[in-house]
């Protein structure tokens, strides 16, 4: 199933061959590169760790993980006559695996963050400054699952810092718990103020700078 590719991966690697060479030069730039996005560094720092961290005792264990790829007919048996290919062959597909894994977190995460993106409420608590727009898009509605619930409850749910700003920003029982009910379904305090505020008519509560427009 893989020989094809150990076949090209080995010749590659040939002493003759500029690819180490320019995969090494890659990885260093994107690997630098990274350090523009957070998420992205980690996960190749986190793998090149991994990778340092398990080598040692997959050096080992290495032409026996080869073997066990050959009995399940991933790779022929014929690359198990000499112990150091097979252990290269073995450490290879760790270091893919290491590096799969890594790209299947990247690309799960970014479809989850794009998804997360489309959610008004999750715009609206991760925006570093809303506009009114912000506000206006997240409808009273995303919050009808506490409709019902009881100061009681919602205070159960939320930190007392929390609790103490809001009844220090409103003396009216429904816009306290209306404020609750907001950071309950994910809008930091100051936020879920501001939205309540908002939403009664007071637009110069979300800040003073910018117009409903």
């Amino acid at each position: 199933m893989f020989d094809q590719v150990i076949v090209y991966v080995q010749g590659a690697m040939n002493y003759k061959s500029d690819i180490p060479v320019f995969l090494l030069f890659g990885a260093v730039i994107i690997y630098g590169l990274s350090k523009f996005n957070s998420k992205i560094w980690l996960a190749l720092s986190i793998s090149v760790v991994a990778i340092f961290a398990i080598f040692y005792p997959f050096f080992f264990i290495a032409p026996s993980f080869s073997k066990g790829m050959a009995s399940m007919g991933l790779i022929g048996k014929e690359w198990l006559k000499d112990q150091e290919v097979a252990r290269s062959i073995g450490i290879g597909f760790m270091v893919g695996i290491i590096f799969s894994i890594m790209l299947l977190y990247l690309i799960g995460s970014t479809i989850v963050e794009i998804l997360k993106k489309t959610s008004g409420v999750y715009v609206l608590a991760t925006k570093k400054e809303p506009k009114a727009k912000d506000y206006m898009k997240v409808s009273p509605n995303e919050i009808s699952e506490y409709a019902n619930a009881d100061i009681v409850f919602l205070e159960t749910k939320l930190f007392s810092t929390d609790i103490t700003y809001i009844k220090n920003s409103f003396n009216d029982e429904k816009q306290i718990k209306t404020s609750m009910a907001w950071v309950c379904k994910g809008l930091p305090v100051s936020i879920a103020v501001r939205k309540t505020k908002f939403d009664c008519g007071d637009h110069a509560a979300i800040s003073p700078f910018h117009s409903i427009a």
